[in-house]
């Protein structure tokens, strides 16, 4: 922890990017500055857990890698601010009870998923951007919320089996070369986008 803190304590002037690696429980709240990205590692299933009546402000970005977990626990207080961006890059974010999450004005909250229960979670923590990056076929009725655009990367499919119903809410949904796949129902709310993005 002390070597994060001082990391994070450098930045000043210039934007810099701190890696984290192993497990860290925050002794004291702590602020990710404007021009700072820290990154929880692949290596040493990283985790970076922050206690009872501490803070982790997000002013700047952190990166949720594979393998990674950033976890909030009881009373505990995760806060995107305006600035700020969480990246959820196949790690996960673990709120406990009563651990708490805000995200503040225009805040970017992005996942990476590549499972139905990854993509259910992020619906749950309100991200603000969705990337499918493996092939999805949806077991259950699902709505996309307003507040959060999905993209469909190159090669993977969204699948909607027949008796589902997967509904777009006003939002967009970009095809980067993607696919979605309907046999069930499509139910697109009025001024949702489709966005059919050929990057072959």
């Amino acid at each position: 922890e002390a070597q994060l803190r001082t990391g994070l304590g450098l930045v000043s002037y210039h934007s810099a990017h701190v890696i984290l690696s192993g497990k860290v429980t925050l002794t004291s709240s702590l602020s990710v500055p404007v021009s700072a990205t820290l990154t929880l590692s692949e290596a040493l299933s990283t985790e970076l857990t922050i206690p009872s009546d501490k803070t982790l402000s997000i002013n700047g970005a952190i990166n949720v890698m594979t393998g990674t977990k950033l976890i909030v626990e009881a009373d505990g207080t995760l806060t995107v601010n305006t600035s700020g961006s969480l990246n959820i890059l196949g790690g996960q974010l673990v709120v406990n009870a009563s651990g708490k999450v805000n995200y503040l004005g225009s805040a970017e909250v992005v996942y990476e998923v590549y499972t139905e229960a990854e993509l259910e979670a992020a619906i749950t923590a309100k991200a603000t951007m969705v990337i499918i990056s493996e092939d999805i076929s949806l077991s259950a009725s699902l709505t996309i919320p307003a507040t959060m655009k999905v993209s469909i990367l190159n090669g993977k499919t969204l699948t909607v089996p027949s008796g589902f119903t997967l509904t777009i809410e006003k939002t967009s949904l970009e095809l980067l070369d993607g696919s979605l796949l309907v046999a069930g129902t499509l139910k697109l709310a009025d001024g949702c986008e489709i966005i059919i993005d050929n990057i072959g």
